[in-house]
């Protein structure tokens, strides 16, 4: 029969070896310590640790109320600074509105005083019309008359007819030169108040973005 290969005996399991720093504090202890004075080590331990765990709580809870003080001032500050800016965006509209109104009412009494003027001018040419138209018949009449008694010339009377067809267009001219002046100060007035209201308006929208970035902040 052919000879068969020894069997191989199974590794033996290796047995953990305590370390020889931790035998001897083993060794130390059970020589000098007994079981009273392991109690004691483990009371004074735990003694140790619930007083640093009430120490630590404590500091935590003092810490975690600080920085509510903390943010509830921070809060009402914001909430101050948002009043403010609120208020000021109210007065600037307030300031905004009553000046609309009173430029609305300027411009109304500019219209109804230059209407006034334009009716007046109307009517004072017409009535200067009706002396111009008087004066001519007259002055024909006259010149009938002088062209039968020799008094008043031909020339003479077309020439006070010009005079006073060039003191009217003096006339109109004036008139014509005061309407363009008042409206040239109406549109002035008019653009002045505009860019007035524009600059309060974009002021008012400045303000507005500084709330809404305050309200994002909080």
């Amino acid at each position: 029969m052919p000879s068969q290969p020894p069997q191989q005996k199974p590794p033996e399991k290796a047995e953990w070896v305590l370390p020889p720093w931790l035998k001897e504090v083993i060794t130390w202890v059970d020589e000098r310590l007994n079981y009273l004075d392991l109690i004691t080590f483990a009371l004074g331990a735990l003694l140790i640790f619930f007083i640093l765990y009430f120490l630590l709580k404590r500091k935590k809870k003092v810490h975690a109320q600080a920085i509510s003080e903390i943010s509830h001032k921070y809060e009402g500050e914001i909430k101050k600074i948002r009043e403010s800016h609120l208020e000021e965006i109210h007065k600037a509209e307030v300031s905004i509105k009553a000046f609309k109104k009173e430029l609305e009412q300027v411009e109304a009494e500019y219209a109804r005083g230059l209407e006034k003027q334009e009716k007046e001018y109307q009517e004072n040419m017409q009535f200067a019309e009706k002396q111009h138209t008087k004066r001519i018949h007259e002055l024909e009449r006259g010149h009938v008359k002088a062209h039968s008694t020799a008094d008043m010339s031909i020339f003479e009377l077309k020439q006070e007819i010009n005079r006073l067809r060039t003191k009217q267009l003096d006339e109109v001219e004036v008139f014509q030169g005061e309407i363009a002046k008042l409206k040239e100060e109406i549109s002035s007035l008019h653009d002045n108040h505009t860019k007035q209201i524009e600059q309060s308006e974009l002021e008012i929208s400045d303000l507005r973005k500084q709330l809404r970035a305050l309200m994002y902040k909080v």
